[in-house]
């Protein structure tokens, strides 16, 4: 195998690659925005126990940075759908 040809099946599968991974990233520019505990209970007008309550049934899901507990932004704006999914599930529903 010569040179000219090692160079081409490099390049066709960098191609390959480039193509199958350009859909994994749609908005490589755009970054996520966190919150801390207080931000998050707050903007959802709930207390920090409740927001407790809420990651552990996965209604709020949090993400560690370190010893930091922080939640998305776009997972928090859907809390409120999942909460009342989840109480409407939970024995005995809404009181």
């Amino acid at each position: 195998m010569n040179l000219k040809t090692m160079e081409e099946l490099v390049l066709d599968a960098l191609k390959k690659l480039q193509e199958t991974t350009e859909g994994l990233n749609p908005s490589a520019n755009s970054h996520e925005e966190f919150l801390t505990r207080k931000e998050t209970a707050r903007r959802l007008k709930i207390s920090l126990p409740t927001l407790n309550s809420y990651s552990k049934a996965g209604i709020t899901p949090r993400h560690y940075l370190g010893n930091r507990v922080l939640y998305k932004t776009s997972e928090i704006d859907m809390a409120p759908q999942k909460a009342t999914c989840v109480l409407l599930n939970k024995k005995g529903g809404l009181k």
